[in-house]
């Protein structure tokens, strides 16, 4: 698809704290050690240009970027987003009480092997 303007993104870092996400809204102070996983922090995509393949064709892209890695790949998942995650592949995980930092009830932290 061509466009001239940023009709979406995803954003996501290395983690090495697989149990845990990271705070949301808080800056990754601590030195990354080994990491454990990859994060997807934030994905978004223009309501003009939902449902044209364009989230499946950025997280196809990050999952072909670190699969030489071998690590999974965590995300959370908020306002019932899981049920998209989980057709990705993603599978509910238990977290600490981290999840607080999101500010939603239905937060959920969710886990995809990418190996």
């Amino acid at each position: 698809m061509e466009t001239d303007h940023v009709c979406g993104y995803l954003i996501a870092h290395l983690w090495d704290c697989l149990e845990q996400p990271p705070r949301l809204h808080s800056y990754l102070e601590k030195e990354l050690g080994k990491p454990t996983c990859c994060f997807i922090h934030d994905l978004a995509i223009e309501p003009a240009y939902q449902c044209r393949g364009l989230a499946k064709q950025l997280i196809d892209n990050l999952e072909n970027y670190i699969k030489h890695m071998k690590l999974p790949i965590t995300l959370v998942a908020v306002n019932g987003a899981d049920k998209y995650w989980s057709k990705r592949g993603f599978r509910e995980c238990e977290s600490a009480d981290i999840l607080e930092s999101f500010k939603a009830d239905s937060a959920i932290f969710m886990i995809k092997s990418n190996v």
